[in-house]
């Protein structure tokens, strides 16, 4: 493929459409936070072994997902209660192998639901967000190395970004905050940041990346969240270590995992200051008692030491 902005289908894009390999959000992720090998066995181009993961759980959002979205994106709706039974979970794995997404009756009344929710908020919080398109696709080139990035929602002037995110907890902003960053989403905002600006320059320093959150028990509340420029300035440079590292296991076709140096371990500071805290109330601790010496037990309602 030639550097662009496509469209296609959610199944087209995770099979890697660069044939020799592209870096992608997902395997960016753990290529900066574990290791190359990590990434190696995670990719579908590199590891034949690698595999697509599929979880009923998830199922539920990719269904709101490509309802909101109106990705276009096959659904297959399962007429059952659950999966307990032979012809349920026969009719799920069959939609699986075919590339569709199965879902219960009783999930996509709820996908759908939520799906119309989220549309009413997006209504009144972004201006013009029906503008654009869903599941645009990035491609691009920095030296040798190709790289890829897949956003949910992509408004025509390119300049805003909206990645939806579905959550069984709460979507309160504060909530969700934590959890933006133990996934490392901001390192993807900075990653598909950076593909927009080589695609589109005229573009860069106007762009807003917004996640879209949204709970998957009723009343499905939303809420809106942008990453603060010190955010996407960490973002932006774990997007540049993972592009020069993947460049150089491309290269090289060395994939290392942690190493083989021995690591020395630290306490973290609130270890230290628990302990300090202990010395200075224990007498164990403190050295008020002789070795071999014990402290006196008192009995408590009648349970001697308890």
């Amino acid at each position: 493929m030639k550097p662009g902005i496509y469209s296609m289908s959610a199944a087209e894009y995770h099979a890697d459409p660069i044939p020799d390999g592209s870096l992608s959000g997902s395997i960016a992720i753990p290529l900066v936070h574990r290791s190359p090998r990590h990434a190696w066995w995670k990719h579908v181009r590199l590891n034949p072994a690698a595999q697509p993961t599929y979880s009923d759980k998830f199922d539920l959002g990719t269904v709101a997902h490509a309802l909101l979205l109106e990705a276009g994106g096959e659904i297959a709706v399962i007429d059952a209660e659950n999966y307990t039974t032979k012809a349920a979970r026969e009719a799920r794995d069959a939609a699986r192998e075919a590339g569709r997404t199965p879902v219960l009756t009783a999930a996509y009344e709820q996908a759908d639901a939520m799906a119309k929710r989220a549309r009413t908020f997006l209504d009144n919080a972004v201006m013009g967000w029906g503008d654009g398109k869903p599941e645009q696709v990035m491609i691009w080139q920095e030296g040798d190395a190709w790289c890829r990035g897949m956003v949910d929602w992509l408004m025509n002037d390119r300049l805003t970004i909206i990645d939806y995110k579905t959550t069984g907890t709460s979507a309160r902003p504060d909530d969700v905050e934590r959890h933006l960053f133990d996934m490392h989403y901001h390192l993807k905002a900075g990653l598909y940041e950076r593909g927009l600006n080589v695609l589109h320059p005229q573009g860069t320093g106007r762009r807003q990346f917004l996640f879209l959150f949204q709970e998957t028990d009723p009343p499905y509340e939303c809420s809106l969240v942008k990453l603060s420029e010190a955010a996407m300035m960490i973002g932006r440079k774990q997007a540049t270590y993972a592009i020069r590292r993947w460049a150089q296991c491309m290269r090289s076709g060395v994939w290392p995992g942690y190493g083989l140096n021995t690591h020395t371990a630290s306490p973290p500071p609130w270890i230290e200051s628990r302990w300090m805290a202990r010395e200075m109330s224990d007498p164990f601790a403190t050295g008020e008692t002789a070795p071999g010496e014990t402290m006196p037990v008192y009995p408590i309602n009648g349970n001697a030491g308890f």
